[in-house]
């Protein structure tokens, strides 16, 4: 239906079924690649031609600087343009965490001593995730100018078994600060406790 203002479309979305917003959503996203490849590129301070996001520096071999770990730029190009089509509010939270899929060696993020990248991607109100920086966790990505907006960009449905490898990492419950995966208390608060426990606090 036509709507007369952006006041009406968001209002009617806040009050729709959240898997009409995702379908929609996806629709936005296949019409809109290109807009949020763009803006992706812009806010990570690179060049977006075809071939991938470039940027503006050199190498040791004087080459061009290719990436694709994009995910904080692209969760927020997600976040503002999908939030000016159907409301901020109505959209979901950006999550941060860790992937621990398959393809995570492929990262430039690669955490080796953990087996995880470090990650953050848009969650929806129906659970669906949208990772804008998928193309990272393809072999030989930063080699290759042949990936589609089907290799970085991702929707994936909450019964999806490929849910496991987003791990929306927790805040440790004594300090508050970020834990590594696996962890329910940080390094910091197990030694207080320990000292405690000696000291027969």
């Amino acid at each position: 239906m036509p709507y007369k203002s952006d006041a009406q479309r968001k209002a009617v979305y806040a009050k729709l079924n959240p898997r009409f917003l995702t379908l929609d959503a996806q629709k936005y996203i296949d019409n809109n690649y290109n807009k949020i490849y763009k803006l992706t590129g812009k806010k990570k301070g690179c060049f977006t031609p075809d071939t991938g996001f470039i940027k503006p520096k050199f190498d040791k071999n004087g080459n061009l600087v290719k990436v694709e770990a994009v995910c904080g730029a692209s969760t927020s190009a997600l976040e503002d343009l999908l939030g000016k089509q159907f409301g901020k509010k109505n959209i979901g939270n950006a999550e941060q965490g860790h992937f621990i899929g398959h393809g995570k060696e492929n990262s430039e993020g690669y955490n080796q001593f953990e087996n995880v990248v470090e990650h953050e991607w848009l969650r929806l109100p129906d659970g669906t995730i949208v990772d804008g920086a998928r193309g990272q966790f393809i072999k030989d990505n930063l080699k290759r100018n042949d990936l589609s907006k089907k290799d970085r960009m991702k929707l994936i449905h909450p019964m999806s078994p490929e849910q496991g490898a987003y791990y929306n990492r927790k805040l440790c419950k004594g300090c508050g600060s970020m834990l590594s995966h696996g962890e329910y208390d940080c390094p910091t608060c197990k030694i207080i406790k320990s000292k405690n426990k000696i000291n027969g606090d």
